[in-house]
């Protein structure tokens, strides 16, 4: 995996880095977002708010693969269907067990515009029996929308849990026109979608 620790030697871009840390915010139609990089590694990205005000942000350098996916954010978050190739992005994955790599990878698989229920990821992972487990890793997801926990759903189409909160699953569901369908994808299998929003 590629590490930019030399990022203010590259393209201009909007950041500010201390002590090793980059903080690279982008604006969307729901406010800045933050991706947060430490040692050139992505350590985590927060949902757009429209009280984050980078007004103390400075022209610094950034690397091409930052700038990219700051783009796909502010693409997806304006309603255009965006894809994030995780292989390509420097995500900080140190203390990954191989199952939650097994679960980062099949949760990446999931299409825009598309859900599966907990224990339909389990099995994409080859885990079957771990749906709970599926949850709970979910439910830490560091890097949400860039790892699409939000399209994990319940399997009798309730919503389910999500890191940033009910409410913002909804919305992201809502962006993508999921829960404008009647039903949903899974593999050859559908279920119903309701849009109950209470958490499990």
């Amino acid at each position: 995996m590629q590490s930019f620790t030399n990022w203010d030697r590259q393209a201009p871009g909007n950041g500010i880095a201390v002590a090793g840390v980059l903080r690279f915010p982008y604006i969307t139609p729901f406010g800045y977002g933050l991706l947060v990089f430490r040692n050139g590694l992505l350590v985590a990205h927060r949902l757009p708010e429209r009280r984050r005000q980078p007004s103390d942000m400075e022209i610094a350098g950034a690397p091409a693969c930052i700038l990219n996916l700051a783009r796909l954010l502010v693409r997806y978050f304006s309603g255009r269907p965006a894809s994030f190739d995780i292989l390509a992005i420097p995500m900080d994955r140190s203390g990954w067990t191989p199952f939650q790599r097994g679960v980062a990878a099949a949760l990446a698989a999931v299409p825009y515009g598309e859900t599966r229920s907990y224990a339909e990821l389990a099995e994409s992972a080859g885990y079957s029996r771990a749906w709970r487990a599926v949850g709970s890793f979910m439910a830490r997801n560091p890097f949400p929308v860039i790892l699409p926990c939000h399209r994990i759903i319940k399997s009798n189409g309730g919503l389910g849990r999500f890191s940033a909160g009910a409410g913002w699953k909804k919305k992201l569901l809502e962006l993508e026109g999921c829960l404008r369908q009647d039903r949903h994808q899974a593999g050859s299998r559908t279920s119903s979608l309701e849009t109950n929003s209470t958490n499990e």
